[in-house]
């Protein structure tokens, strides 16, 4: 028995209705702020809970300025680009290391820091060296990995 186009064209459309109408479970949320058009905003419409780590203050761990933090495995990952380097903390706020000593030209340091994402698949820090052209990645201890070539330009 034959099915005609029609019958066909209508289950294929019914098959990518109910696809694009499950909704991906993300529980990360970006929140882009505008200064110019800052509003206020309750918390807790957006938040389950609120902790507040204080973080170690000895002479290694000082942070100029905070760009961006990820928290992966029971520790903070700070991004300080004034001081060009990622700031490791535990869930007590206790400073573990950071990568200012990684800073160089040497095969296994970075001379740039332009950003960093923490590869959770690998549990392996990248580091973006902009002038390079490469992901320089390391453990989560700080020790150097390997490095990833960028295409050129």
């Amino acid at each position: 028995m034959k099915l005609s186009s029609k019958y066909i064209y209508i289950l294929l459309f019914a098959l990518i209705i109910v696809a694009c109408s499950r909704k991906a479970n993300n529980d990360n949320l970006v929140i882009n702020l505008n200064p110019s058009n800052a509003k206020p905003i309750n918390l807790q419409e957006w938040c389950k809970s609120i902790e507040l780590v204080q973080l170690e203050t000895a002479p290694k761990s000082l942070i100029a300025s905070c760009h961006k933090i990820i928290e992966h495995d029971g520790r903070y990952y700070l991004l300080d680009l004034d001081q060009r380097a990622v700031f490791v903390f535990n869930k007590l706020g206790q400073f573990v290391f950071s990568t200012k000593d990684l800073i160089g030209k040497g095969p296994s340091e970075y001379a740039s820091l332009v950003d960093f994402n923490i590869n959770m698949l690998n549990d392996e820090i990248e580091i973006l060296d902009a002038p390079s052209r490469k992901i320089k990645v390391y453990n989560l201890d700080g020790s150097f990995n390997r490095a990833i070539q960028l295409a050129p330009e």
